[in-house]
């Protein structure tokens, strides 16, 4: 199947997987979501959370952020073209999947944006789904069938490798030259100023 980002022609072959954090939103879940805390009383609720639990982990801090927000307007700027590749995709009965970092109850936040046959895999507040563990989640979840997957940063780099056809997301020239330093085979999409 063919489609257009910007002005570029785009092939997607496979299943369609798409990164959340820098990719599908411009920006990062976690960060977009702390900002939504207005109460005082909530950010000294998340500090006690974080604290009693002594998390370290970068995934359980994101869960204990998701837990905190729970009730808070979660609005983070959209690539919109990105949105919709991932809704047609999905409505043409082809398999669409968000597999992200961000936490799995941030990435159920925005499942209203979303068709309705898009799956969300991500992170637990034991698992983070990002670099190595992500391509590994997806091999286990597709065996070997072929993919297309988009991305935005070097933890992107080991999913690249596994797919038929990847797209490195923006306009990070330093994520570029490593990727072809790495001789990481990717097409870079440039994000258009809206």
């Amino acid at each position: 199947m063919r489609t257009i980002y910007g002005n570029q022609e785009i092939e997607l072959s496979g299943y369609l997987i798409m990164d959340f954090d820098g990719t599908l939103i411009i920006g990062n879940s976690s960060l977009e979501e702390l900002s939504s805390i207005s109460s005082p009383k909530r950010i000294f609720g998340l500090i006690r959370l974080i604290s009693r639990r002594r998390i370290l982990a970068r995934s359980a801090i994101k869960s204990a952020i998701a837990d905190t927000t729970k009730d808070a307007p979660f609005s983070p700027t959209i690539d919109l073209q990105l949105l919709k590749i991932l809704n047609d995709y999905a409505a043409s009965d082809q398999k669409a999947f968000i597999v992200s970092a961000a936490n799995i109850k941030t990435l159920k936040k925005f499942r209203h944006h979303l068709d309705p046959r898009v799956q969300l895999i991500g992170s637990s507040e034991f698992m983070n789904l990002k670099g190595k563990a992500k391509a590994q989640t997806i091999q286990n979840l597709l065996g070997y069938e072929d993919f297309t997957y988009f991305g935005d940063s070097v933890s992107d780099f080991p999913v690249f490798k596994i797919s038929k056809k990847a797209y490195l997301v923006g306009n990070n020239g330093r994520t570029q030259r490593l990727a072809a330093k790495k001789e990481i085979s990717v097409e870079v999409l440039m994000r258009l100023k809206s």
